[in-house]
Order: structure tokens, then sequence, then C-alpha cells
């Protein structure tokens, strides 16, 4: 996964084929791409606990498909990770968001990030979808992950 994504970095929109199943829940309080979501990610971590799944690193969010002034515009309405175990019966919401999607890759930045995300909706060209996106750190071992930089970031609009 990570190697395609490097691969299609800073190229622009392409077209990916995705299979998997995600775990979800809103986001109660207002988080944007300026901010460090650490709290949010406890709270689906802990309920991952709680249904017996083994929480992942990677993380996403989803939010409107639609043109922002700001990064701090920008209001997630959910988190998600993608399961790594089958999921039994539970309160926790799990979707298939298996599909087709436009994707564009970039190295994560706050101040690019506006860029990236109008170069994808000029390609989609959908309005009130729903945009994913996911960020994959290069490095754990350093504050890089801490700070998100040395990370990739996918967002993508199912076709």
């Amino acid at each position: 996964m990570i190697d395609e994504m490097k691969r299609h970095l800073g190229k622009g929109p392409y077209i990916k084929q995705i299979n998997k199943k995600v775990a979800v829940i809103p986001t109660k309080e207002v988080v944007t791409p300026a901010n460090l979501p650490d709290q949010e990610v406890a709270k689906l971590d802990q309920a991952l606990l709680e249904a017996q799944q083994i929480p992942n690193l990677e993380y996403g969010f989803t939010f409107i498909a639609q043109k922002y002034q700001s990064v701090n515009d920008i209001h997630y309405q959910a988190i998600f990770k993608e399961l790594t175990l089958p999921i039994g019966s539970n309160d926790l919401e799990v979707e298939d968001v298996s599909g087709t999607y436009y994707c564009i890759n970039f190295m994560w930045s706050v101040e690019k990030y506006n860029q990236f995300l109008n170069q994808l909706l000029s390609t989609v060209k959908t309005v009130n979808s729903t945009v994913y996106e996911e960020s994959w750190s290069l490095n754990y071992l350093t504050s890089d992950f801490t700070n998100g930089e040395n990370a990739i970031a996918e967002l993508r609009i199912k076709i």
C-alpha cells in the first residue's frame, strides 16, 4: 500500500481500488487538518479494544467534499480505522468502504492541504460526497510521527 502511494506521490489524482472494512465513530469535538487529533483517536481505539479488536496506528477522517477557504474550515465528521480482525456483533459501527476511488497523495502539509484537496475536487466534480483522508507515517521512531511530519497523506472520493 505505501509503495503504491509513493509511486503516485505528487503526481495528481489517480484511480484506485480499495477493499476494506473500517470501524467508524463520529467526532464529538471540532477537529480540522490543523489539529492534533489524539483525543478523538483515543476514543476510537478504546471502542476497538472493547470490541476485542487490535487498533492499528493508521487512522483516517471523513468530511464533506467542497471547496474550503482554509483547512480550519474543514470539520471532520468521523474518524475511522481499518479493522484488523473479523468483528462480531457489538455497538461498534462498521462500514464497508470497498470500491473505486479518485485519490491524491502528498507529503503531509497543512500549508498545502487545500491545494491538493482542490486538485482532487476539480477531477471528481461531485457535490456533497465524502472525502476520506488517511495518513501513513514513514517513520514511527522519531518525533516526526507525533507532529505529523514525514507522513504521506491520501485524500480520496468514491467514484
